[in-house]
């Protein structure tokens, strides 16, 4: 193979690594169960600029670059949708999404009622 050939695979071999990265971001939210501290906004610029440049890949008929700008455009995009969807759970009355378990909990019992009748 010569240098120019391995110097391609091995591009391609770090872009598609980088492009894969944001799946960490997705698991740590996923196993967290909360996006709070992640930067949707960032999210989106990083999946628009995976978009645009796999849009001009496929202008230059470029496979490394389509692939890579791909893979990266899908993986940023299900990095999205795991924050959206985190993003629109339910707030517990502290204000907080509840990341303690994933279990139910149940609802608080009623106090019991005073044998007297007074409250």
């Amino acid at each position: 193979m010569d240098p120019g050939a391995a110097m391609a695979v091995a591009a391609t071999g770090a872009g598609l690594i980088g492009a894969g990265s944001s799946s960490l971001q997705a698991l740590r939210m996923r196993r967290a169960r909360s996006a709070e501290g992640v930067s949707l906004g960032f999210l989106c610029v990083y999946l628009a600029n995976h978009a645009i440049w796999l849009l001009y890949g496929l202008s230059r008929a470029d496979l490394p670059l389509v692939t890579v700008s791909g893979v990266g455009a899908v993986v940023s995009g299900l990095t999205v949708a795991v924050a959206i969807s985190l993003l629109r759970r339910p707030l517990t009355p502290a204000g907080r999404g509840d990341t303690s378990s994933s279990t139910p909990r149940r609802a608080a019992a009623p106090a019991p009622a005073r044998p007297c009748g007074c409250s």
